[in-house]
């Protein structure tokens, strides 16, 4: 019992090692003004309070969209999607992602490696292929990662060093929960035998 109880917890540290090493490079980034970025692939916290109306253009990892006040649209792969005051909104990687937004609108945009998401992925599946997102906005008020998006925003925006103490943890929280969210959604629908993407994205309007 001893030997094996060594070798859970050397796994269990191995794990929390890794993950610490994918987030040891989180970035915290702010905007205000209208500004250009290409590329937004690694894992990145941005917060952004624009003081002006914005259109910016850029390619994504998988990417987690919250609106703390205010409306933004996100266009891509020929499809708008509006997202407004705390809703959310889930994107794949290798999106080329406009998002515009009115003076006034505040928000996150959590830009998570796929090293990250799908590490955590096969932790929980046996699938080894890279997890494929549900691309909505999620309007439910009581959803952990709801509740989990608001704590931050209250951490960020009243109390920026508990926030820096625990940024780390809550980002990689995010990442967990996003999977497992998705996790849960796809299980489902493999159960009603429900395989092509664009009849789960209705299914979920």
């Amino acid at each position: 019992m001893y030997f094996i109880n060594r070798i859970i917890n050397k796994t269990t540290h191995q794990k929390e090692a890794k993950k610490r090493n994918q987030t040891s490079m989180i970035k915290i980034e702010e905007i205000t003004a209208n500004t250009s970025f290409k590329n937004q692939l690694e894992n990145i916290l941005l917060f952004s309070n624009h003081s002006e109306d914005i259109s910016i253009s850029y390619n994504s990892t998988y990417t987690l969209k919250y609106v703390i006040e205010g409306v933004k649209h996100y266009h891509y792969n020929n499809q708008d999607i509006e997202v407004s005051n705390h809703q959310y909104l889930i994107l794949n990687r290798n999106n080329q992602i406009t998002t515009e937004a009115k003076k006034g609108t505040r928000g996150f945009s959590f830009f998570l490696s796929p090293d990250l998401i799908n590490g955590i992925y096969h932790s929980y599946s046996a699938d080894k292929s890279p997890i494929e997102f549900i691309e909505l906005a999620h309007k439910k008020p009581n959803t952990r990662l709801h509740f989990l998006l608001n704590r931050i925003t209250n951490l960020y925006t009243k109390n920026q060093i508990g926030f820096k103490e625990q940024k780390d943890q809550l980002f990689i929280k995010i990442a967990e929960l996003i999977v497992e969210e998705q996790t849960t959604i796809h299980t489902k629908f493999s159960e009603l035998k429900i395989v092509k993407h664009h009849t789960k994205k209705e299914l979920l309007r």
